[in-house]
């Protein structure tokens, strides 16, 4: 699947995580987001940081690929990022990566 976007795993604030029930002490900070892909059309920002996908905690990028891998092109898969100190949920939409793509 396509992301649209590379990210890096950062440990989580230990307040933060306390405060906001996450499901674990870190996620992944969006680094790089194509304009054009699902994570833009999905509302993520350049240093968003996802704590969760599919309900399951965002550890790293290989981890959200895999979680969408098991859906269907065209499929959305719920989102939560932490932005601002808040929690903003999302959904992406799953799509192939654009040179996969059938013509």
């Amino acid at each position: 699947p396509w992301l649209g976007f590379f990210g890096q795993p950062e440990v989580v604030d230990p307040t933060l995580v306390s405060l906001l029930e996450l499901p674990a002490d870190r996620g992944v900070v969006v680094q790089y987001l194509d304009q054009s892909g699902p994570g833009a059309r999905a509302g993520l920002e350049v240093m968003d940081m996802v704590v969760r996908v599919a309900g399951e905690p965002a550890i790293h990028v290989g981890q959200i690929r895999q979680v969408l891998a098991t859906r269907r092109p065209g499929e959305k898969v719920p989102l939560t990022v932490l932005r601002g100190g808040n929690l903003i949920d999302l959904e992406i939409e799953v799509e192939e990566i654009p040179r996969l793509r059938k013509k």
